[in-house]
C-alpha cells in the first residue's frame, strides 16, 4: 500500500480513492468483544473450536446472557427477521419473569445443551449440508453444521413456543413466592380490564385460553403419505 493506491505483485501502480477490502467472513460465531462469564471464563475461549448454544440464543455459564442469531438457529432455510422475532418473543417469557418474580441468575444447564447439540449433531447427518461440499455454515475444524438450526423455520417457532424452564438453572433474589403479593391479580387491578373475563356463558363454552404450540401431531409419515390431509381454520 502507498499514500496514493497499491502497488501488485508485477510492480505496477494503482491509483486509488478507496480500497474495499473483503477478506471473507468470521463465522465461528466467538464474539467481538470480551465476554467474561463466571469465573472470569471467556466465551471466546469456550467457544474456540466448536460454539455451543443453547437453541442458538443462550451459552452456559453466561447467566443473563441472550442472544440473537446464534450458533444454530434457521439463518439459512427461513426469513432472518422472523428468526430474530422468535428469538425476541422468547426472551421477553424471561424478561416479564426477571421484572416480576425477582430472578435474579438465568443460566442454561451444561447437559440440556449437551442434548441439544447431540441431537442437533444426528439430524444434520442426514441433510446434504454433511456433504463433502465446503460452506460456511461448516466448521471448518471439526466439519460439523454449526450455522444451521436441525428442522425448519415453522420447527424453530414451535420449538420457541414456549420456554423450558427446566432446561436453566434460575436463582433468585429473595423469597421465589414473593411476588404473589397482596394476593390480588394485575386483571383486577386493571380499571379497563373484565374482572370476570373467565365466567362463560354455558358449561359447554371454548376454553378462553389458546396454547402457543400446535395439537396437530405427525406421528406416521406414512399415514401422512396416503391420506390426504385438509386442514381448517
Amino acid at each position: 500500500m502507498t499514500p496514493e493506491g497499491c502497488v501488485t505483485d508485477d510492480g505496477r501502480s494503482w491509483p486509488l480513492d478507496v480500497l474495499i477490502c473483503a477478506t471473507g467472513f468470521d463465522t465461528t460465531f466467538k464474539p467481538r468483544f470480551p465476554l467474561l462469564g463466571r469465573g472470569g471464563r471467556s466465551l471466546a475461549d469456550d467457544w474456540a473450536e466448536e460454539p455451543d448454544s443453547y437453541l442458538g440464543l443462550a451459552a452456559h455459564g453466561f447467566p443473563n446472557y441472550f442472544m440473537f442469531l446464534g450458533p444454530n438457529c434457521p439463518i439459512g432455510n427461513g426469513p432472518i427477521i422472523f428468526s430474530i422475532e422468535l428469538q425476541g418473543e422468547y426472551m421477553a417469557h424471561f424478561f416479564n419473569r426477571w421484572q416480576k418474580e425477582g430472578l435474579a441468575t438465568i443460566d442454561p444447564k451444561a447437559a440440556a445443551i449437551r442434548d441439544f447439540m447431540e441431537q442437533k449433531d444426528a439430524f444434520m447427518q442426514h441433510t446434504v449440508w454433511a456433504t463433502s461440499c465446503e460452506s460456511w455454515y461448516k466448521n471448518p475444524k471439526t466439519g460439523k453444521i454449526t450455522a444451521l438450526w436441525p428442522g425448519s423455520t415453522p420447527h424453530y417457532m414451535e420449538a420457541l413456543a414456549s420456554p423450558r424452564y427446566d432446561d436453566f438453572d434460575i436463582t433468585y433474589q429473595g423469597n421465589r413466592f414473593a411476588y404473589l403479593g397482596n394476593g390480588f391479580s394485575q386483571t383486577e387491578l386493571d380499571p379497563n380490564a373484565d374482572p370476570t373475563f373467565y365466567i362463560r356463558e354455558r358449561d359447554d363454552g371454548e376454553s378462553l385460553s389458546r396454547p402457543l404450540q400446535s395439537t396437530f401431531n405427525a406421528k406416521s409419515a406414512k399415514q401422512l403419505l396416503e391420506k390426504p390431509h385438509h386442514r381448517t381454520m
